[in-house]
């Protein structure tokens, strides 16, 4: 009986060991699993928040010399009501607030002049209860946090009975400083 050397015996895994050295090509196909693992892993946990701030780009609008067109609809901010918008929406970012604008509609203008707080009843980052504003008020207004403009299940649910005391009312939605989203 013929002894294999030491040479013949090394060269290749014996049964129960694991062949610890891979082909560039084996290395390639683990690298490409791992990456698309990442991929989708990351995906996951921000695709759709990047899906969702996107869309909110495309369905709102920014502000010009105070002025946002929002389709058949332009609205008008006077006497520094957008300065106070701004300012407001700064300094409250932590969590959502509601404010009532007032002015007046005249068909597909409408002139905002003067905004106050209704009160409210409880705020959080991603929600706010308040007062139904009053029968003066052309848009009733709350912030989203940061460039979410979409407005959820609940505004427009919201709005549907705000609608019903006041036909010509709009509904706002402010999402940056000067960044909005209307529903009428």
């Amino acid at each position: 009986m013929e002894t294999p050397d030491k040479e013949t015996a090394s060269e290749g895994p014996s049964a129960g060991e694991i062949d610890t050295e891979k082909s560039p090509l084996k290395k390639a196909y683990l690298i490409a699993i791992a990456l698309l693992l990442v991929f989708l892993f990351i995906s996951g946990m921000v695709g759709q928040h990047i899906f969702l701030i996107l869309e909110g780009k495309v369905v709102s609008r920014t502000v010009q010399d105070n002025i946002v067109v929002m389709g058949n609809v332009t609205i008008a901010f006077s006497n520094g009501t957008m300065n106070t918008l701004k300012r407001l929406y700064l300094d409250n970012q932590e969590k959502e607030f509601k404010l009532c604008l007032t002015g007046e509609r005249a068909g597909s203008l409408v002139n905002v002049t003067s905004i106050y707080q209704p009160k409210t009843y409880s705020r959080t980052p991603i929600s706010v209860e308040a007062q139904i504003c009053s029968g003066e008020t052309v848009i009733e207004l709350h912030t989203h946090p940061l460039l979410h403009c979409i407005f959820s299940d609940q505004d427009l649910r919201s709005f549907a009975i705000i609608k019903k005391r006041n036909p010509d009312v709009l509904m706002g939605l402010m999402c940056d400083r000067d960044r909005f989203s209307f529903v009428s």
